[in-house]
């Protein structure tokens, strides 16, 4: 190998094991922890808090969606005219939830 390469990249064939390490946890659990090619090394503690919170974002995201479609769901029904039992049993709802959004 040239030795600029070894220079330029000293830091990446230092640590393979570790890329490695990453590379695998990134690939096995579905997660995306970037890995840090510049010379400084990945905090890991960080790296899992960021992923934590980024996905309980993403699950925020999902549980108002989700909000959203069942409720505009118990109106459409309402005005329809079922009955708050009817649109409880059709949403999965509880009926004292359906009564709740209705209010």
């Amino acid at each position: 190998m040239p030795k600029a390469y070894l220079l330029r990249h000293r830091f990446a064939l230092a640590n393979l094991h570790a890329m490695a390490t990453l590379l695998a946890i990134n690939t096995f659990i579905g997660v995306d922890i970037p890995v840090n090619e510049e010379g400084s090394e990945t905090d890991m503690c960080k790296a899992w808090e960021d992923q934590k919170e980024e996905g309980r974002q993403e699950g925020m995201e999902k549980g108002m969606e989700k909000g959203i479609e069942l409720t505009k769901q118990v109106i459409r029904l309402s005005v329809q005219g079922h009955t708050l039992e009817e649109i409880s049993e059709e949403t999965k709802i509880p009926k004292e939830k359906v009564q709740y959004i209705l209010e």
